[in-house]
């Protein structure tokens, strides 16, 4: 397994949607994620928490724009 950025971006380009929170992901895994979204135009809901309520939000934020 491991922490490979390969295996994220394997991983994010078999997604559909990506929620992915901050506090609970290396800083540069995050903005891998962010940059592969943006420049893809893949859905993506930015978290600051990963918290329950956070993750509803997040989920909605993508229901109301996707």
């Amino acid at each position: 397994r491991g922490d490979s950025i390969e295996r994220l971006y394997a991983l994010l380009a078999q997604a559909d949607m990506v929620i992915c929170p901050i506090d609970c992901v290396r800083h540069d895994f995050f903005f891998a994620v962010k940059h592969f979204c943006q420049y893809t135009k893949k859905p993506c809901a930015l978290l600051d928490r990963s918290e329950i309520n956070t993750f509803c939000t997040g989920i909605q934020v993508l229901m109301t724009k996707y």
